[in-house]
């Protein structure tokens, strides 16, 4: 991912997690974890997270590890599908 699309991601991120909190750091400091992903699994991996049900009155965080974890169950997927 370029830096961006790591901007992007934070703004996707942001959006379906309003209680979380970014700073003008926050996309340096996810690059620096996610610079070797592609964009397009990241997102779908952002989307499949944030989609999970949550309980009433809790907040949803998503951290880059997370992400990492959804990016590596789409490949998982793919091979799987070949």
């Amino acid at each position: 991912m370029n830096q961006t699309e790591i901007i992007k991601l934070c703004r996707l991120v942001k959006a379906l997690c309003p209680s979380q909190v970014f700073d003008e750091f926050s996309p340096d400091a996810w690059g620096l974890i996610l610079s070797g992903y592609r964009y397009e699994d990241a997102k779908s991996a952002v989307a499949t997270i944030a989609s999970a049900p949550l309980e009433p009155g809790r907040s949803r965080y998503i951290e880059p590890g997370h992400v990492i974890g959804g990016i590596l169950r789409i490949r998982r997927a793919r091979l799987d599908a070949f």
